[in-house]
């Protein structure tokens, strides 16, 4: 009687083990969806006609299809996706989406745009964020705008968002991009280093175009089909660190004939 008291209680503690285990792997998600399909015994989840996939960890996944295979814990998203941090406090719009969620990584495929912390604003394609070490990077093209009316053109980038740190390579700073072209400065780096709360930065192969009126000379000495001639080269020292709110200038004035 004994030993049968202890078999049954096995085997009720590993009923109870395997019910907890699989309640924990299908909870990393929670879907809300109009239509779902469940194949492959219980391992693939399809959810159709739009919905919202909500993580354990604070994400709201928006999208037309969604794709969760419970034994990779991989979620695939398509169709105008949104992905919203209420943690971390930032939105992510893409045309399809993968989530590694083991790794806390998330791809995105084409056209993505990000609004970090209500401040600025990410135009690029195919991006990669780390959600554990809070980085969104991407070797695209990418515009970036803040909320001080700063743009930053890139040919790749890296953002570390906990510090606002923006890396890139082959940058254009406007300082202004409210204005006209012929009335706003633009700085061009090899590559370079912003923090984009303080405006500090950290670059290399500077050049800077000042807008046309900056010495109170004529603006058809200053420009020729609407494009500025006044630069500074920083021939002496490839280095150059500033901040974009106070700028300095050090080196050569001179005008370029076209």
């Amino acid at each position: 009687m004994r030993n049968n008291f202890k078999i049954i209680l096995v085997k009720t503690l590993i009923i109870i083990f395997f019910l907890i285990s699989t309640a924990n792997t299908i909870e990393q998600f929670n879907f809300d969806i109009t239509e779902i399909e469940i194949t492959d015994n219980g391992n693939q989840f399809k959810g159709l006609k739009r919905g919202f996939a909500t993580s354990d960890n604070g994400l709201i996944i928006e999208a037309d299809i969604f794709e969760y295979n419970k034994l990779t814990n991989i979620l695939n998203a398509y169709g105008k996706v949104e992905i919203n941090d209420l943690i971390n406090n930032y939105i992510i719009f893409a045309d399809n989406i993968t989530y590694i969620k083991n790794k806390e990584t998330i791809f995105t495929q084409g056209d993505t745009k990000a609004i970090i912390e209500s401040k600025y604003n990410f135009l690029s394609k195919n991006v990669t964020l780390l959600r554990d070490k809070k980085e969104l990077y991407s070797s695209e093209f990418t515009e970036v705008k803040d909320d001080k009316f700063t743009q930053y053109n890139l040919n790749t980038f890296r953002f570390y968002i906990e510090e606002s740190l923006l890396k890139g390579k082959n940058i254009e700073v406007i300082s202004d991009y409210t204005k006209s072209s012929g009335n706003r400065e633009l700085y061009t780096y090899k590559d370079g280093i912003f923090n984009l709360k303080t405006k500090d930065f950290n670059a290399s192969d500077t050049k800077i175009f000042l807008e046309k009126n900056i010495f109170g000379l004529n603006k058809s000495l200053l420009s020729l089909d609407d494009k500025p001639l006044l630069s500074v080269n920083f021939e002496e020292n490839n280095n150059l660190t500033a901040n974009l709110n106070a700028p300095r200038v050090y080196g050569c004035f001179f005008f370029q004939k076209r």
